[in-house]
Order: structure tokens, then sequence, then C-alpha cells
């Protein structure tokens, strides 16, 4: 009879082990599948060169982007991907050269008053002229839902 307890026992542990770890695995897929976006780890604290606005409304602010230089041969490059402090939501960021149908390169979130500085492309660029067209995507900070969009072009130059 005692043997029997412990068998019993330990198909009842093993029973609710199982089921503590099934839980647990549906609890952590519910929440990355909530916020499936993450924060770019290249992302650090930024202070933009700008004047403030001092309208007291609430709008978002989108960086404007002119002239950009990449160097060819490299996949590293520098550029300021920049979330202008105070801003209601997050940004991704997404960059695409001469019209191609899929991005050099796709950011992570990225907070209010931050910015990344050097990105990897997915692909070397060819030396010359380009036209660079950087897709910023926004997310409430609360709850990540997609709010607007912007398209910002520039001139690339890759040396």
């Amino acid at each position: 009879m005692n043997r029997r307890r412990q068998n019993i026992l330990l198909v009842t542990v093993i029973i609710l082990s199982a089921i503590i770890g099934l839980l647990a695995y549906l609890l952590i897929q519910r929440e990355n599948s909530q916020g499936s976006l993450s924060f770019d780890k290249n992302a650090s604290a930024w202070t933009p060169h700008t004047k403030s606005d001092t309208s007291g409304k609430q709008q978002i602010k989108i960086p404007g982007y002119d002239n950009i230089t990449f160097a060819a041969d490299t996949c590293d490059q520098q550029i300021t991907l920049a979330n202008p402090d105070k801003n209601p939501c997050n940004f991704t960021f997404e960059l695409y050269v001469d019209q191609d149908d899929s991005p050099v390169y796709t950011s992570d979130m990225v907070k209010p008053g931050s910015a990344i500085s050097y990105i990897r492309l997915n692909k070397t660029l060819d030396k010359g002229e380009h036209t660079l067209s950087i897709h910023i995507s926004t997310f409430d900070v609360n709850s990540k839902e997609p709010l607007n969009s912007a398209i910002s072009n520039a001139k690339l130059n890759v040396i």
C-alpha cells in the first residue's frame, strides 16, 4: 500500500509539473505575441540640436534627412535614426535604397529621446548617388498599437 501511495504521489507531481510548465509556456507566448516588437539594443539617449515646440500640442515629431553618406564595401554604417524626446510614441525605421522593394535595414523600436547611431545593412551598396527612403512607423508607448507612419527621402552618397 505504501508503494502504491508513492507511485500515485509521483504521478501527481509529474502531472502538476507538466501543467505548470505548460501554463508558464503559454503565458510567455502570450506576452511575446502581444509585444512582438522589441526595443532596439543599439538605441541610446539622444539630444537634438533643434528648437523645442512651444505650441503645447501633443504632436508626433518626425526627423527629416537631407544628405546622408555611407561607406561602400561595408554593411556597417553610421547614421542617426532618432525618435525626438517627448514624442508620444515609439519609432521603428526601415531604410530602402532607390525604390527597392526590400529594406536594407529594419530597426526594432526606439523610445522617445533615443537614437540609433550605428546600423548594419543586410547588403553592401554600390558607390554613387542614390535615393534613401526612411520609412518611420510609430507605435503607442503603452499598448504598442500602430499609429501613423511617415517617409523621409534623402540623397544618399555611397563613397
